[in-house]
């Protein structure tokens, strides 16, 4: 079984970063612009470390919750709502959230439902332009234009239509009754500034995608609007004075991609990264990093309970090199019987609570009791898994190795998006049970990468959020199909009673019914097994010792909610 090993980074590889990040000093003299040229100020910059490459800005790169940088949208980007400190939904670009009583929710006599928001005025683009509830309604349309190469979030399925009523309030129409209605975020559902972008929408939509406002000219409403794309891999923003919520308190922040969690953890140390968000540093990585830094006080490392980890199936035969493991259920039984999952949490996040897979739901959510423990039923019992896979044919050679029914050895490839242990485990207990297993880790290079991501060819370790952001996942309505592979990377499971679970689940408004829609959608997955829970991970943030950010933000941030850790950008501070 592995265990904590000490972090050790090539010095040569530390000098690297230590010098591309020289331009991203924490604090240097410059110009004061505001006033005499010859007088000097001196600026505050932060350095933020991420694992994932930057493709652009905008909806249609927004995919993957690994890297750490999907966390950091709200530098530089701003939604109708967002999170406070406990976690709950508050309003943002919206002045107020819509009520029953207050008539801005509204259950129409044709099972529809409409939410009127009512927007702040004094919200401008970076470039001093006004926003209106007209770029909500082109960040729609953009968004669910069929020519573009933009993925269809759950949220943006279930509207109908969205319309500005004034320059200062927009209603959305759904479908039907929808439980997320005033409890999405940006990544949901994306503003886009019509003034920009809005003549280009009408000409050729390839054009329209390849427009440099995606990546290098990008322009939204966040505290910070970037200055300098870098490649994707060295990102700097510059202070918006303009910004609603108050002038930063930062001149600058810069966003560094450094692709290795170790490299990662060298760098915080040494004071060339200030802060990393969740998804950045591994388990054993963010430990070691904590029991240090408990006693030399240089920084602080925060934690809470994070993403349910699994692993999950390949369900599209056109990738799918093992067609047992979609077309069986018993495959996948055994495969997750044959985990000691009790050992693998002991060695990732020994004697931490919360981690048993057990659920779909996270300690602190109300529905979480009703929703119960469906995948309590799965224990480690290399027996009754060996039993599974007679079924199907599957039996132990005399050397003890895993062989199929025409006596051929099964080699199972795992890939992962993970930095951590947990692969390497689970990839250990099933060679010791008799399988041959084939190891690929995702490059962060990759990790963006929409036909690379769906392709996997057998099974895939990898989280999608907590709580019901997991179930989109498996959502066939996601499945994401060439050219444009637009979706989830979700291995492609179709189920047709599984989407209607999902849709019930939407209708239904009130916590307590939800709570037990939750348990139907989870005594469905524990039966077939689309995924195969694991751990239930602790994340980590970590933030040097002189910063001030992250501390109060982490716990009410979800990766899958309305509200990022970085929501108040605006208030991060450091004291050199």
């Amino acid at each position: 079984m592995f265990r904590h090993a000490a972090v050790r980074v090539h010095p040569v590889v530390l000098a690297l970063l230590l010098s591309a990040c020289s331009s991203a000093s924490p604090s240097h003299v410059s110009p004061d612009r505001s006033g005499d040229p010859t007088r000097s100020e001196t600026r505050k910059s932060l350095t933020i470390a991420a694992l994932a490459s930057y493709k652009g800005f905008g909806p249609q790169f927004v995919t993957t919750t690994g890297g750490g940088s999907r966390q950091l949208n709200e530098i530089h980007s701003v939604g109708l709502l967002t999170t406070d400190l406990e976690g709950s939904v508050i309003p943002r670009l919206a002045s107020d959230l819509p009520t029953v009583s207050g008539g801005d929710v509204v259950l129409m006599p044709d099972g529809r439902m409409q939410t009127t928001f009512h927007l702040r005025r004094d919200v401008t683009w970076q470039d001093g332009a006004p926003f209106t509830a007209d770029d909500i309604v082109f960040g729609w349309q953009v968004a669910t234009d069929p020519q573009l190469d933009v993925r269809i979030t759950p949220t943006l399925r279930q509207i109908d239509t969205v319309e500005a009523l004034s320059s200062d309030a927009v209603r959305i129409t759904w479908k039907s009754p929808y439980f997320h209605a005033i409890s999405f975020s940006i990544n949901e559902f994306w503003p886009l500034p019509r003034h920009l972008l809005g003549e280009a929408f009408t000409g050729d939509p390839e054009a329209f995608m390849r427009l440099p406002y995606w990546n290098t000219d990008y322009v939204h409403l966040g505290p910070f609007r970037l200055v300098d794309f870098g490649l994707g891999e060295n990102l700097l923003f510059q202070r918006s004075d303009g910004y609603f919520l108050g002038r930063p308190k930062l001149d600058e922040i810069r966003i560094r991609i450094v692709p290795d969690s170790n490299v990662v953890y060298a760098a915080l140390v040494a004071g060339a990264v200030d802060l990393v968000g969740e998804g950045v540093l591994a388990t054993d990585v963010a430990l070691q990093l904590r029991d240090e830094w408990a006693k030399s006080r240089e920084g602080t490392v925060i934690s809470k309970q994070g993403n349910l980890f699994f692993v999950h199936v390949q369900f599209n035969p056109d990738y799918q090199r093992i067609p047992e493991l979609r077309e069986n259920v018993a495959v996948r039984r055994a495969l997750l019987q044959a985990v000691d999952r009790d050992a693998l949490r002991e060695s990732i996040l020994p004697g931490v609570a919360g981690t048993e897979p057990t659920t779909l739901m996270t300690a602190g959510d109300p529905r979480a009791r009703a929703a119960g423990t469906p995948f309590a039923r799965y224990i480690y019992s290399p027996r009754a898994a060996l039993e599974q896979l007679a079924t199907v044919g599957w039996r132990r050679d005399p050397d003890g190795k895993l062989v199929n029914q025409r006596g051929e050895p099964i080699t199972l490839p795992l890939r992962s998006g993970s930095s951590g242990n947990e692969p390497r485990i689970i990839a250990q207990d099933w060679r010791e049970f008799g399988f041959q297993v084939e190891e690929e880790v995702v490059p962060g290079s990759l990790l963006f990468d929409r036909a690379y991501r769906v392709s996997f060819p057998g099974l895939e370790y990898s989280a999608q959020g907590n709580n019901e952001g997991i179930l989109s996942r498996f959502d066939s309505r996601n499945c994401a199909r060439p050219p444009r592979y637009q979706g989830a990377p979700d291995g492609c499971y179709e189920n047709p009673q599984y989407d209607a679970l999902v849709d019930k689940l939407s209708g239904t408004l009130e916590p307590e019914a939800q709570g037990q829609v939750l348990r139907e959608i989870g005594e469905f997955l524990a039966e077939e097994l689309p995924l195969m829970p694991m751990i239930y991970q602790v994340t980590f943030a970590a933030v040097r010792a002189n910063v001030h950010a992250l501390t109060d933000d982490f716990l009410g941030a979800n990766d899958t909610g309305p509200g990022q850790e970085s929501r108040n950008a605006h208030l991060w501070d450091r004291m050199d």
